[in-house]
């Protein structure tokens, strides 16, 4: 618990208090068995590791699961790559994964420490004083990519987790090794279509 830390000023110049006043528990995604092709809609990867909400207050950090467990200490790195973020207050959601030499997320690799873990971020829930919850996903990717996709360039532990579109209509299902989460444009919804391959 933080007690009675100062207000801090962000790259705008604002003060903004260092405790994020909420917590949140994760969306969860709902098995779905065929793409959805709906305008504003937007397919992601779908990782197999840990879902982790991270709080970054002033210098203090937080990795929280989905089940309010903290994983602060058994990801060091990830919550040191966070704390570096330039932002006062952050909350991202992303999942800690290893990937094997191919780029795919392998849990084995995670929980027996044989590939080094990444946070990969694919939301950004508050920032810097703002609540994001209830803005477009496309506005909170976009606050998502100026803070973290810039910020992993640097540092091997953070991962922006890259939209690949609505790509409903070259997507089959059944043939593939990716699993895919669909978003809704204001992620209202949240689907996971397994087996999916990208073509076209």
């Amino acid at each position: 618990m933080l007690i009675g830390h100062r207000a801090s000023v962000n790259s705008a110049g604002d003060f903004v208090g260092v405790r994020i006043p909420f917590r949140v528990y994760p969306m969860l995604a709902t098995l779905a068995r065929k793409p959805v092709d709906q305008p504003g809609w937007v397919y992601e990867e779908k990782y197999d590791g840990y879902r982790i909400l991270a709080y970054k207050e002033g210098d203090h950090m937080t990795l929280l699961s989905r089940n309010a467990k903290d994983h602060t200490e058994t990801f060091p790195g990830v919550a040191g790559a966070v704390r570096k973020l330039k932002a006062v207050t952050l909350l991202l959601d992303g999942e800690v994964v290893a990937f094997d030499h191919r780029g795919v997320s392998r849990f084995q690799l995670l929980q027996k420490s044989q590939a080094p873990p990444q946070y990969a971020a694919f939301d950004c829930l508050y920032r810097d004083g703002r609540d994001l919850r209830s803005q477009p996903l496309s506005i909170r990717r976009a606050a998502l990519e100026e803070i973290v996709a810039r910020g992993s360039r640097k540092k091997h532990y953070l991962r922006f987790c890259n939209a690949c579109g609505n790509r409903a209509p070259g997507i089959r299902v059944g043939q593939a090794s990716m699993d895919l989460r669909v978003c809704s444009p204001k992620t209202l919804r949240l689907l996971t279509l397994r087996g999916a391959r990208i073509s076209g």
